[in-house]
């Protein structure tokens, strides 16, 4: 999207990743009220605060190594839906094998703390209380 955003502004970014979003399979579009919100969000969003997130994904080191080596314990959970961080290939996105648990949030995709806040809070304090017990 760097060509999107030099040439056109942040508005064009936010159409693309729109019609992006809606060219994947399964797609189901947002309410009014949804777009709304989330246009108005991404469009209030700091421009060099989207760049450096867009930089870091891109230039970050791969930690999980150093995260698997750690001796702390540890939770992978994603959104059953995400299709990033997918719960049907946990080793697609680097599960480290010193994690302790693994949880897939029903009912979300890729932000389960919005999509699905009661069932990631329920799966971070039993993850919390057992590493507590173990610990």
């Amino acid at each position: 999207m760097r060509p999107v955003f030099a040439e056109h502004g942040l508005a064009a970014v936010y159409q693309a990743l729109v019609q992006l979003d809606a060219s994947e399979p399964g797609y189901e579009p947002p309410t009014t009220e949804e777009a709304r919100f989330m246009r108005e969000r991404f469009l209030a969003s700091d421009p060099q605060a989207l760049i450096g997130m867009a930089e870091a994904l891109i230039n970050e080191p791969d930690l999980v190594a150093d995260l698997t080596a750690a001796d702390v314990p540890i939770l992978v959970a994603c959104g059953v839906d995400d299709d990033v961080w997918t719960a049907r290939d946990p080793g697609r996105h680097g599960r480290p094998s010193s994690a302790r648990a693994y949880t897939a949030i029903a009912g979300a995709a890729h932000s389960p703390a919005v999509e699905n806040p009661t069932e990631t809070v329920a799966a971070l304090v039993e993850f919390w209380r057992s590493a507590e017990n173990h610990g």
